[in-house]
């Protein structure tokens, strides 16, 4: 008896061991999949910081969605087939979740051209305080009062790390922090879109609108725009690209395997690569308040993602209502 006691626990048991097992080793594996994705960005904003010394921000913005595309597509027919792409779900929205991202890249490229990699970085982290603050009036999410003094921290970190009055708050600074909010529209618009389209056709929508967008801006103002470049140069905007695909893909593969709160703390391992990256190519590194200010970020945005794991909608009633 015993003995079929313990084969009838075993047998009852073991497939949800053998999930939670299962279970486990995804969350392992969408954990590094992002961390590779976090280290690969920064990557991709060095080839960015060292192409705007000699061309403008918009021929770079350019290369990296139409090198980002190319790999994009055979990924695409392989597995969704080509009719996905003509085949989307809420295609304005589609839209401007695309032109978001645009004006996100072209802000952001114009940031790392005028301060230290490290700091742009650091301060395009708004993004996530402005999505919890938005959330309320543009997702129906219920954000209560730690959520709002998380937001309100990681403001406290972004003014350490700025430090107006203390020194000049320059275009760099400017740009930056515009393309936090551009992105946290980005992000919005995405969630929107998350449950109606597959990530990787949403991802090269995005890749596709840039590319045309940009493309007819270059090919309107070439003159004043365009810069032709060297055997080298391209490379550096093919690698631009390739990075870009290979740093999403990750994402989107991470996503697939483990909740958004799980993930979202990682996200800000971004700041180290793009430290040490900062300081070996470019010489730069944040100073003794910079660190002050990105701690506070960090820790307002971890403990903002926390929170959020237990975030639920508003009832149906009260969405209607607004």
């Amino acid at each position: 008896m015993p003995e079929l006691a313990g084969r009838s626990i075993a047998g009852e048991n073991g497939p949800q061991m053998v999930d939670e097992r299962e279970e486990a080793r995804a969350r392992w594996a969408a954990i590094g999949l992002l961390l590779l994705a976090q280290q690969l960005i920064p990557i991709l904003d060095t080839f960015a910081k060292l192409l705007t010394e000699d061309f403008t921000v918009w021929q770079v913005a350019w290369a990296r969605f139409v090198f980002h595309l190319l790999p994009l597509v055979p990924l695409i027919l392989w597995r969704h087939g080509l009719g996905a792409l003509f085949k989307l779900a809420n295609p304005w929205l589609q839209l401007l979740r695309s032109i978001f991202m645009v004006a996100a890249t072209c802000l952001f490229f114009g940031a790392l051209k005028r301060i230290p990699l490290a700091d742009a970085v650091a301060l395009v982290f708004v993004a996530p305080l402005v999505i919890t603050a938005l959330a309320p009036f543009v997702l129906g999410e219920v954000v209560g009062l730690k959520r709002w003094l998380a937001v309100a921290s990681g403001f406290v970190g972004i003014l350490i790390l700025v430090r107006p009055g203390f020194q000049t708050v320059g275009v760099g600074t400017i740009l930056a922090l515009i393309c936090g909010c551009s992105f946290a529209g980005y992000a919005l618009a995405t969630r929107h879109l998350s449950m109606k389209s597959p990530p990787l056709v949403t991802l090269a929508m995005t890749a596709v609108v840039g590319s045309l967008v940009l493309s007819l801006l270059l090919l309107v103002e070439s003159d004043s725009l365009w810069k032709g470049p060297t055997t080298g140069q391209w490379g550096m905007m093919l690698s631009l690209g390739v990075v870009a695909a290979l740093a999403h893909g990750a994402m989107i593969l991470a996503y697939e395997r483990a909740p958004a709160s799980l993930l979202a703390p990682f996200s800000y391992t971004e700041i180290i690569g793009a430290s040490v990256l900062g300081f070996l190519v470019f010489n730069q590194f944040p100073d003794e308040w910079a660190w002050v200010g990105i701690g506070v970020i960090v820790a307002s945005g971890v403990y903002n993602a926390w929170l959020g794991a237990g975030v639920r909608p508003r009832p149906a009633a009260s969405a209607q209502d607004r």
